[in-house]
């Protein structure tokens, strides 16, 4: 324009004018950008927050396991008067059970057992020989949550070698 103005012409000289089709234009390329950034970073926000979901989930089951497998629960003895156990423990010794303690807490309350193993989450536990059969069950055996973690351990309960499925699930 300057250049325009420098040699005394007008005609010819494109003016600064935004035509309303390259305004709408560049608005909706603009606008659809923006909705592609938002729909992306919340998609990572998402993922993010599922990952620490699972994450403490995963904590909660290893330690709820741990918990089982390792402990003979408060009090000693807890197996004789389930009404007043204090925390959980299935154990004589570590990774032994006592087959009076994992029967006793087949037969607690599902909300009881859940409160005692200190989760939120839905819970299935299951206590079987290595060949397969199922000696004790508890919680819920439906799981029917998008989210599912499952922890095995090994012992012995008498003389048998058993393995010991417990899974958190939401």
């Amino acid at each position: 324009m300057a250049g325009c103005l420098l040699l005394g012409r007008v005609q010819g000289c494109k003016k600064g004018q935004v035509n309303s089709m390259d305004a709408l234009l560049s608005v909706m390329v603009f606008a659809m950008l923006l909705v592609f950034l938002f729909a992306s970073w919340m998609g990572g926000v998402l993922s993010a927050k599922n990952a620490v979901g699972r994450n403490r989930m995963e904590y909660a089951a290893l330690s709820a396991s741990e918990l089982l497998m390792e402990s003979g629960g408060m009090p000693q003895g807890w197996e004789t008067n389930s009404s007043g156990v204090l925390m959980l423990g299935l154990a004589n010794s570590q990774n032994t059970l006592s087959a009076a303690k994992v029967a006793n807490f087949s037969a607690l309350p599902y909300e009881t057992s859940r409160g005692l193993l200190g989760t939120a989450s839905e819970f299935y536990f299951v206590l079987q020989e290595l060949d397969g059969g199922t000696l004790y069950s508890a919680g819920n055996s439906t799981l029917l949550g998008s989210t599912k973690v499952a922890i095995e351990r090994y012992g012995m309960m008498g003389n048998k070698k058993v393995r010991m499925r417990l899974v958190f699930y939401q």
